[in-house]
């Protein structure tokens, strides 16, 4: 099972040295919907710890942006032996650079064109990608009548699904949530989801997160929440599920600013040594958000649950290196050898 984390740039110098293993990163795109170029500092991060990049691109079928991305994939770096990449991650009912609001059907067709596309590369490329879309877990659930399947297109490598605890309380009573739920129910909809019965796309939770409230002092609750998830996925497999599961990254950033939350205010502080106090953010003098404040924990129970786990031996499996079906080298871990003088990449604040 692959155990990742993804941050913003400005922190990769601050988390470099604060986490035990990373296997898999999200790197988004630039304003234009393309990756950034393989000289991008967060590939650099990648290569030195030994994470696989999972690139994020807003294509949208556009045919002169799937030109320039085939492009960038042809010139993949050697180091790289293993990519994921996805289009439009979350895409319900997002909206387009022209302004129209996104359909299920025009995201369906979309995203096929860009996986027709990676289809068509080279074998020694392609059999180095993964290729599927992900969904959005609170889009999905928090509203009755809505399915995973209504936006799934039921083609690529894998699934995924971006999940996230609701940083409210139960009926969105605008106050912030008293407990994290069990692990079993949070994820019952994920796990009992196919396409059809022929649906064994292996599935992978692109982004996880949950916020530490202030009631949560030490991080014990969140660590408590982030085990329970691990031992719940990990006995997801062809035998339980009809499909195999390839890992979790935790969203290790802030997170969009919601509607205002008694507790939180606006902000959503995800990292692993960070915690909500309530109190006011203030910068350069002025309030910036009057409950959105939060305290650096660096002994905090979160991230050294996420140590614990990464660390773990025997979590890697051939059958969830990752590489498309038919392509598997049969390596029980990927390796990468880290870029000389880079035991601490410097990154400049973006």
């Amino acid at each position: 099972m692959l155990i990742g984390t993804t941050f913003s740039q400005a922190e990769i110098s601050h988390w470099q040295n604060r986490l035990t293993k990373n296997d898999i990163f999200r790197i988004f795109p630039n304003s234009d919907g393309l990756p950034p170029a393989w000289t991008d500092k967060r590939y650099q991060y990648c290569r030195a710890v030994g994470a696989i990049p999972f690139i994020s691109t807003k294509i949208d079928g556009d045919p002169e942006r799937l030109r320039q991305l085939r492009t960038l994939l042809l010139t993949m770096e050697p180091w790289v032996r293993q990519l994921y990449l996805t289009d439009r991650h979350e895409p319900e009912d997002d909206t387009l650079p022209n302004g129209d609001t996104l359909t299920a059907a025009r995201y369906k067709e979309n995203f096929n064109a860009l996986l027709a596309m990676v289809n068509k590369l080279p074998p020694p490329i392609r059999s180095r990608i993964r290729c599927g879309p992900v969904m959005t877990k609170q889009w999905t659930e928090n509203k009755a009548g809505r399915g995973y399947h209504q936006w799934d297109p039921g083609t690529g490598d894998f699934y995924g699904v971006d999940a996230y605890v609701n940083s409210w309380a139960p009926g969105n009573a605008g106050t912030v949530f008293t407990e994290f739920p069990h692990a079993a129910t949070w994820l019952g909809k994920i796990k009992a989801y196919r396409f059809g019965p022929s649906d064994t796309r292996p599935r992978i939770l692109a982004e996880l997160g949950a916020i530490q409230p202030a009631w949560d002092r030490d991080g014990s609750a969140r660590a408590a929440f982030l085990r329970d998830v691990h031992d719940e996925v990990s006995g997801w497999n062809p035998g339980t599920t009809g499909w195999s599961f390839l890992g979790w990254i935790w969203w290790n950033t802030e997170g969009t600013s919601g509607a205002p939350v008694t507790g939180i205010g606006r902000r959503r502080w995800f990292q692993l040594d960070r915690r909500h106090n309530a109190k006011p953010l203030t910068r350069d003098g002025r309030t910036i958000d009057p409950m959105g404040g939060y305290d650096e924990v660096p002994t905090n129970q979160a991230l050294t649950t996420y140590n614990t786990l990464a660390r773990q031996p025997g979590r890697h499996r051939a059958a969830d290196s990752g590489n498309p079906p038919g392509t598997d080298p049969g390596t029980a871990m990927i390796g990468v050898a880290a870029m000389p003088g880079t035991a601490d990449v410097a990154v400049s604040p973006a």
